[in-house]
Parts: structure tokens; C-alpha cells; sequence
């Protein structure tokens, strides 16, 4: 999608809004742009400049409209989701096992600084939390040769909110017999089994969950912490993991505000397992801070530094109406601009390349074409849900879909 970045960047609000999202701190309002539109203007900024990069969202909906198209625009990155966890009920189910060790996976990632880009539901980002420091605390390291006593191991694996079983069985469990300890870290894919001699760790082995056979020798292994945090620590919200290395953008956020303040009213309890919107707010303070919406509104919790305008208009959904599409692109090739129609393969590319070459149409086809040139339809493979334009830019986008 390299050639549809560089179009896009003729618009000098894209341009302003990728410089933004490149610097460090800062806050802006993007308004005028909304869906896939929207979702190109970032991954363009996300391309040029790869970062950890937060998308908050009021429902799962809206979620998922930002991964299908992020997914199509950024085939190369790392899109995660940071799930929701019920810490009043939690226990060691298979689900809820599965569910904490996604998200302590996400909180990892996002302390190593890697660039990827996490979707989270705003009931999932004002989830009370481990703190990095209490996650860096309570993490375990186990190496090979390490003097270390087999018990301490063990009311340490307790404290990481590891469950102790007769039998490893899945994933977040611990058993131990003599001086052979069989845990299944949640950031593993299979368990580990440790053996000791007197104090000292004498062999670090993956093994078959099954089988219980012993596969390969590791060096070292990280224990990530199951549980939300200990006696000792202080919950906080996982934004505190982007440590003002991060871009957190607040998707519309009139609606985020207002699904804050509903979970709070609806659960009594939800105060001791949930932030505020307004903390939220603060806790993105250090980052790179955008707010989108379509329309123009005051946020009073915002700091601006930026108010960005970007004009985008939705496309039509053709379904199938070939004389329209033609007329149109028609149109728009007579007025100099540039033309992307994405297509889900490359047979569908190559029979929309002929059929608008067949109504005398300038038109060429490529999987992922270097350049957009003005005149000229240019089909690529791809997809988003909905076509846009940037007049500003003299660009018009398609999608099959």
C-alpha cells in the first residue's frame, strides 16, 4: 500500500497529521474522517513511522472495523487486541487462563517497546491492572545453572497467580514431585519442566503436554505473572506500559466518555476493578495523543496542541453495477485524479482491468503497484469496507467489498 500512502500524503492535513503522530507527546484533533478513510490516514502514519500504537474504541464493532482494514493496509504489522478480563471471577479456567495470558502477552510487548498496534475495547483499557513495575517485579526468570531452592520457585510460582495441580494440564498450572517442578507459562506454548540439584537448576526442558516426554533443552526461561498483582502492589492502567514511547488514539471520544460512565453506573462494584475515563485520559498524558471524530466538538479533558480539519468523502458501494462504476471512474480520470480499486485477488483485478480498458478507459492492474498516476486506474489486490476520496489530494479509493 506504499503507492496509496504517497498519494495520500498530497494532502497537507495527512502530511500534518502523519508529522504529529511521529513526534513525541503532544495532543491533536483529527475530525472530518471517519472509517476506512480514517484507518488509512494512520497505517500511512504507522508506515512511515512504526511505533506502538494504541486504538481505543467504544464496542467490539468498532474494533473490528479498525482491524479488517489495518489488516488489508499493514499486512506486515503486528495487530494484537487487548482482551477483557472478568478479575471479580477469575479463575483458573482453560478461558480465563487463555484470556489474561493474551493480555499479559499485549503488556509485555508494549514494555519491550516492540511497535505494534493494540485494539482494546474501552471496557478492556479501563481495566484495573498489574503495573509495569509490579510486572517486572513479580516475573520470574528461570536459567539454567541458577542457584535458586526449589521451594522458593514454588510460593513464588503461587504469587504469580499460578494454580498447583496434581498434573500439568494446561496452561497457567504448576505441579511438583521431588526435585522435578512442571509449570505451563501463560507465555509459553508448551510447559517446562525444571529439575534441580540441591539449590541449583540442573536442567530446563520443554516438554509433550501429552506424552509428558521431554523435546528440547532451553537456557532460560520468563515466567510471566498470572495474577493481577500482590499484596505489595498497586493496580494501574496498561497504558502505563507505552512509558511515553506510544501513540494512543481515543476513537470517538463523546461515546468512550459516555461507556465509561455506563459500566461505573451499572455495576456497584465496578469502581475497585475500574478506572475512570478521566484517568484514563491522564494515564495517556505522556504518549503521542490523538482524538478522532467525524465532527468538530469540545473535549474538555483534552490539552490540544493541534486541531486538524481532513476533508473525506465515502465512495458509493457499486454491488456489481459495471456501467456506473465506469461512468464515475470516467469522471474522475477526465478531472486528472488518481484512481485505486482494490480487488480480493488477482483474477478479479485482472477482469476489472478489462472490463474498464474495454469501455476505452486508461486502466492497469498490479498486486501492489509502486505509483498512483494521475489519469489512470490503477487495480491492486486488497480490501477495505468502504471506498473514500481525498479531494485535497486528488485521489479516489475503491474497494470490491
Amino acid at each position: 500500500m506504499k503507492a496509496l500512502f504517497r498519494a495520500m500524503e498530497e494532502d497537507a492535513k495527512v502530511r500534518e497529521a502523519m508529522a504529529r503522530f511521529s513526534q513525541s507527546g503532544g495532543q491533536s484533533f483529527l475530525y472530518g474522517v471517519s472509517g476506512s478513510a480514517q484507518a488509512a490516514v494512520f497505517a500511512a502514519a504507522y508506515a512511515a513511522c512504526p511505533r506502538p500504537f494504541v486504538i481505543l474504541t467504544q464496542d467490539r464493532a468498532n474494533l473490528l472495523a479498525w482491524q479488517e482494514d489495518l489488516t488489508s493496509l499493514l499486512p506486515s504489522a503486528t495487530i494484537l487486541e487487548l482482551p477483557e478480563v472478568d478479575m471479580a471471577t477469575f479463575r483458573a479456567a482453560a478461558k480465563s487462563v487463555d484470556l489474561m495470558a493474551r493480555r499479559m502477552d499485549v503488556l509485555g510487548r508494549l514494555m519491550r517497546g516492540e511497535a505494534v498496534i493494540v485494539l482494546a475495547q474501552i471496557s478492556a483499557a479501563v481495566q484495573k491492572g498489574i503495573s509495569r513495575r509490579d510486572f517486572e517485579r513479580l516475573s520470574l526468570r528461570l536459567k539454567l545453572g541458577a542457584a535458586i531452592d526449589r521451594d522458593e520457585v514454588l510460593r513464588r510460582l503461587v504469587r504469580l497467580g499460578y494454580e498447583a495441580a496434581p498434573e500439568v494440564e494446561r496452561m497457567g498450572q504448576f505441579s511438583a514431585r521431588g526435585g522435578i517442578v512442571d509449570l505451563f507459562p501463560i507465555n509459553q506454548l508448551v510447559p517446562i519442566r525444571v529439575e534441580f540439584f540441591d539449590d541449583e537448576i540442573d536442567s530446563l526442558r520443554e516438554y509433550d503436554l501429552v506424552t509428558k516426554r521431554s523435546q528440547r533443552n532451553v537456557e532460560a526461561v520468563n515466567v510471566l505473572p498470572l495474577a493481577r498483582t500482590d499484596e505489595g502492589g498497586k493496580p494501574e492502567l496498561f497504558l502505563s506500559y507505552l512509558d511515553g514511547t506510544g501513540v494512543v488514539l481515543f476513537h470517538e471520544p463523546m461515546h468512550l466518555k459516555e461507556a465509561v460512565a455506563r459500566l461505573l453506573r451499572e455495576n456497584a462494584e465496578a469502581t475497585r476493578q475500574l478506572f475512570t475515563y478521566e484517568e484514563l485520559v491522564a494515564g495517556a498524558a505522556r504518549e503521542t495523543v490523538f482524538y478522532t471524530a467525524l465532527m468538530l466538538h469540545t473535549i474538555p479533558e483534552a490539552s490540544l496542541d493541534a486541531v486538524i480539519s481532513l476533508t473525506a468523502q465515502a465512495t458509493p458501494p457499486y454491488q456489481r453495477q459495471f456501467d456506473l462504476l465506469a461512468e464515475d471512474v470516467g469522471g474522475w480520470l477526465k478531472e486528472n485524479r488518481r484512481v485505486l480499486i482494490l480487488m480480493g485477488d488477482g483474477e478479479k483485478s485482472a477482469a476489472m482491468r478489462d472490463m474498464l480498458t474495454a469501455r476505452r478507459l486508461p486502466a492497469a492492474a498490479a498486486p501492489n503497484p509502486a505509483e498512483l498516476f494521475p489519469g489512470v486506474s490503477m487495480v491492486a489486490e486488497g480490501t477495505l469496507a468502504r471506498g473514500f476520496s481525498l479531494p485535497e489530494a486528488q485521489l479516489v479509493v475503491l474497494s470490491e467489498k
